[in-house]
């Protein structure tokens, strides 16, 4: 069945779904960076103890070198809208190598048009302490990226940008922080309601049960349908 305007104005999904994912095969996936004696990059590293996909980017502390001594530099996200939905997770894929007890790196939110940034914190706690009280340092426990998931159920319904923090003081460095993908979602068997906002018309294949949308990956329970959106009317499927 096709869905038009009229039909809809939302859709709700019931899985343990990806509102927003980055894995950076595009590109830098439009983050950008800045701080001191930055040198955050996008790139393929050649100096990680494993194997990595070259067909994509990665964000990392100086890509295929060493970090900064005396950094503190930043790595930002566009603006990610977040559902109004019961709980809704970040979970990143990452890999650090960082000085132990001395450099650190940790995860920053803040809402829209706003000054203020929150720390947030993994839902397990940050593993060691570092340049800041508790943070990323040492190494991930495998040498392999790893995924850390967040709690921001208190930024939802608004839109956000995340920062990766990374600092370091005046001696001794390392490979660093590197970013994998960046994704949001929602926990298993959850209903949301998200509403899709557009002023161009769009039609769209469904294929499986993955829906491809504004460079997210949701999944969900239909396997065909065409939409037809505009500002004035919003469309959407239940």
């Amino acid at each position: 069945k096709n869905f038009y305007e009229s039909d809809f104005y939302g859709y709700n999904i019931y899985r343990s779904t990806a509102i927003y994912i980055e894995s950076f095969f595009g590109g830098s996936g439009d983050y950008y960076s800045a701080g001191n004696n930055n040198n955050w990059e996008p790139g393929v590293p050649e100096i990680l103890p494993f194997n990595i996909s070259k067909s994509k980017y990665y964000w990392g502390t100086n890509i295929n070198g060493n970090y900064n001594n005396n950094m503190l530099a930043y790595l930002f996200t566009k603006i990610i809208p977040v559902p109004d939905v019961d709980t809704v997770y970040l979970i990143i894929s990452h890999y650090y190598d960082i000085e132990e007890g001395f450099d650190g790196a940790i995860v920053e939110c803040k809402e829209k048009n706003q000054n203020n940034w929150t720390l947030i914190s993994p839902i397990d706690g940050y593993p060691s302490t570092g340049y800041f009280p508790k943070s990323f340092s040492g190494k991930t426990r495998s040498n392999n990226f790893i995924e850390t998931k967040f709690d921001i159920t208190n930024f939802r319904n608004l839109d956000i940008t995340l920062r990766f923090v990374f600092a370091s003081d005046n001696s001794v460095s390392s490979k660093g922080w590197y970013i994998d993908s960046v994704k949001i979602s929602t926990p298993d068997n959850k209903k949301i309601f998200y509403k899709l906002n557009t002023d161009t018309v769009y039609k769209k294949e469904y294929y499986s049960d993955t829906l491809v949308y504004n460079n997210s990956t949701i999944n969900y329970y239909i396997t065909s349908l065409d939409i037809f959106l505009n500002e004035s009317l919003p469309c959407s499927f239940a």
